[in-house]
């Protein structure tokens, strides 16, 4: 599949990959390319994105069709299965960081079985609190019932946290400090870290056939939140970047600052910005004095 795709597509210089296979296998097959395992960092971050995206697409390809159709029908599984009413509205959150920086949460809402955007909310977290998942996922729940309910707004039928008994006891020490009554649940890994179903705060586990409709129902709803929570960390620590580089360079205000990170949101598009690129979106001063901190050995 990878050979034909190269077959009509430009080769890169670098593959990025989880499987160590492939570097047996591309590798003699194209002598100007290196197949590379990340274990951590930002490449790791691009892979668990690339593989998020492709579950989604073939969800989109296959399953679509399906579950909107039947999207009601398997909420109602959920509700008997669980044990509550129907939940209509199902509120879901995740975290994320890297090595303790940028840490942030985020939440998303599903309505009917569908995405509602719109009422998508993401968290700034403590820089003390990365890694720590008890008290981030405390703290992001506690944050988003409190203001439920400070607005009057009404809560979800059900709340799923992803993990185990740790983050369901971090989410209901919240609710409780808010005086929410809400429907609480996880999602459940087994030791390969493959999701097998659901438990509750008694540490009841309730397993789901993994190609029954509603598994994959479910296994949408954590794909997007793992996928919110992974894009919104990706753009804080993006902007972290862009601050320590901008710093000290003379002549970029705000304005300025805002206007390159625009044009340049990652680090290596900025990196390949070329001198005369820059010198037609700042100042010519700051344009080579910026430059020279990108490549202190040109």
């Amino acid at each position: 599949m990878i050979e034909q795709y190269y077959a009509s597509h430009e080769r890169p210089k670098e593959v990025v990959a989880r499987l160590p296979s492939l570097k047996e296998e591309l590798e003699p097959l194209y002598e100007d390319l290196t197949v590379l395992f990340p274990h951590e960092g930002r490449l790791v971050d691009l892979v668990n994105l690339a593989e998020l995206n492709a579950r989604q697409g073939l969800d989109a390809h296959f399953l679509s069709a399906r579950l909107e159709d039947d999207n009601l029908a398997l909420l109602e599984e959920l509700g008997k299965l669980l044990g509550i009413e129907t939940p209509y509205r199902i509120e879901l959150f995740d975290n994320s960081h890297l090595q303790g920086s940028s840490p942030v949460g985020a939440m998303v809402c599903y309505i009917n079985g569908e995405p509602a955007k719109k009422m998508y909310r993401k968290f700034h977290l403590d820089e003390k609190d990365a890694g720590d998942d008890y008290h981030s996922m405390k703290e992001i729940t506690y944050r988003r019932y409190l203001r439920l309910k400070e607005e009057n707004q009404p809560f979800p039928d059900l709340i799923l946290v992803d993990g185990g008994l740790t983050q369901i006891h971090a989410t209901q020490e919240a609710l409780d400090a808010v005086g929410a009554k809400i429907n609480l649940a996880g999602l459940f890994k087994n030791d390969r870290h493959e999701t097998e179903g659901l438990i509750d705060g008694n540490g009841k586990v309730y397993p789901i056939n993994n190609k029954s409709p509603l598994f994959f129902l479910l296994m949408r709803m954590q794909d997007e939140v793992h996928r919110f929570a992974i894009s919104f960390h990706r753009d804080q620590r993006n902007k972290a970047m862009h601050h320590e580089i901008f710093d000290e360079v003379e002549g970029l205000g705000e304005k300025r600052k805002e206007v390159l990170r625009k044009h340049y949101p990652t680090l290596e598009s900025l990196l390949a910005a070329s001198l005369l690129e820059l010198r037609q979106i700042i100042p010519e001063n700051a344009a080579e004095v910026l430059y020279l901190k990108l490549h202190p050995k040109d």
